[in-house]
């Protein structure tokens, strides 16, 4: 991941609490990239097991999936352990679910949405800053993200929607592309 050139200079603007960590969504993002596609995939108990810092002389970030079976490890060039996951290949299905979206009210507006998770310690560059009208339930991208990364982890924003103090996401369950 290049930093300082499109289309991974967005990673530049994940900062939180004063600091550019490498996005969770970013590791997904390494995970997804090192896979066959054969059907679907399924990437169960992601865990962030320490965060990457980005600092400012770094001009790019080499990271390395080591698999076994359908065990999983990211890398760093230095060894660094950063996410642990399985992954599987599933099948495709023909069922289609209709999402319900209960929306509460008029939603806040960007500015309104990113000021208030500002306070909490979620300094979202402009790359970050995608979403608009958001409630309880859902949002709207206000913009066109940069990136997979950027796209993925403005979704994960929702989270903090009612949130009255800082956390940070160490890992996902389940998600299948």
């Amino acid at each position: 991941y290049t930093l300082h050139k499109a289309p991974w200079s967005s990673i530049l603007d994940h900062n939180i609490r004063g600091q550019i960590l490498f996005p969770a969504a970013g590791f997904l993002h390494v995970l997804w990239s090192s896979q066959e596609f054969k059907g679907s995939t399924e990437f169960i108990n992601v865990k962030v097991q320490t965060p990457l810092l980005i600092t400012p002389s770094m001009r790019e970030v080499k990271l390395h999936v080591y698999q076994i079976g359908e065990y999983c490890e990211v890398r760093g060039l230095d060894n660094t352990c950063y996410v642990t996951a399985y992954v599987k290949q599933v099948l495709p299905t023909t069922t289609q679910v209709k999402p319900e979206i209960n929306v509460i009210g008029n939603g806040l507006e960007s500015n309104h949405f990113y000021s208030y998770v500002r306070r909490l310690g979620y300094n979202y560059g402009p790359a970050y800053q995608l979403l608009d009208n958001v409630t309880p339930s859902h949002a709207k991208f206000g913009k066109k993200p940069m990136d997979w990364i950027c796209y993925f982890d403005a979704c994960l924003h929702l989270a903090l929607y009612k949130s009255k103090s800082f956390f940070y996401p160490t890992g996902f369950d389940r998600v299948v592309f």
